[in-house]
């Protein structure tokens, strides 16, 4: 899928300049792809530690009971 992005002037000499042309999609959807499995692992680590607290807990216990999933 083509896509088109605006970089910082600066940013984008030196990215030009740091990798050949025929390298620029690969190196944008590796480092894309790095970013979002980083994004997805602190989403994670959050859910974690939010499932973690007791408060969290009996609030889903009640929410489970009163829509009919506790049974």
């Amino acid at each position: 899928m083509k896509m088109t992005f605006t970089l910082p002037e600066e940013l984008a000499r030196r990215f030009q300049a740091a990798y050949p042309r025929k390298k620029h999609s690969q190196i944008v959807a590796h480092l894309l792809a790095k970013k979002l499995r980083m994004k997805d692992h602190q989403l994670a680590r959050s859910c974690r530690g939010a499932n973690s607290l007791k408060h969290v807990e009996k609030d889903m216990e009640d929410w489970e009971k009163l829509n009919g999933f506790d049974q």
